[in-house]
């Protein structure tokens, strides 16, 4: 053997770079989610990934408001696990509606759109708990490509609902788009809300 030192090398790094391409696989997409905000900038409260149950929240608030005491919220949920349990957006709705109607014992529920990849409810609850205000909704549950998403609006100002619903809130929600790449830079970086799933 003339050169076992270059011979191993270049073993040793052809191997390398096959490990590198054998571990680039399609499970390491990302999604996210695009909301062009009507009239005013967001901030972040929180960011959780709960690996366990294989979901992500994202809380947003107008920039000038308190996260502990907020009068405006937008949420972004993302539920991997009911992508794999093929669950439909317009029974999947119904369940985190459910959650509300557990919270707040009752409310008032609207459907704005309904089909099984995407759908749009409204829930008012005009009655304060001991731990929540009355408040109201809209939520939008869209089937990605590797997750379920809910976008929630949620106003504690029940009486301008209505309006900012019709005016603003609802063709905001309608429009928002799950973006999927496999690349973790390919992002859509305007001026709208990006939220990464």
């Amino acid at each position: 053997m003339k050169n076992l030192h270059g011979q191993l090398y270049k073993f040793f790094i052809l191997t390398f770079f096959a490990l590198q391409i054998v571990n680039f696989s399609p499970a390491q997409a990302y999604e996210t989610a695009i909301l062009h905000y009507p009239d005013r900038d967001w901030k972040a409260v929180s960011y959780e990934r709960k690996d366990e149950e294989q979901e992500i929240i994202a809380k947003f608030v107008p920039i000038y408001d308190d996260p502990e005491n907020w009068n405006e919220m937008l949420i972004f949920h993302s539920y991997k696990w009911a992508k794999q349990a093929n669950e439909g957006a317009d029974s999947f709705i119904e369940t985190i509606v459910g959650y509300e109607r557990d919270k707040f014992g009752k409310i008032e529920t609207k459907k704005l759109k309904s089909e099984t990849d995407d759908a749009i409810m409204q829930w008012c609850a005009y009655k304060s708990t001991k731990t929540d205000p009355a408040q109201c909704a809209l939520v939008r549950v869209v089937k990605g490509h590797e997750t379920v998403v809910a976008i929630n609006y949620i106003t504690r100002n029940i009486n301008s609902f209505e309006y900012s619903k019709k005016a603003l809130w609802l063709p905001v929600l309608a429009n928002a788009t799950i973006y999927y790449s496999y690349w973790r830079w390919n992002r859509m970086m305007n001026k709208a809300l990006c939220v990464e799933l």
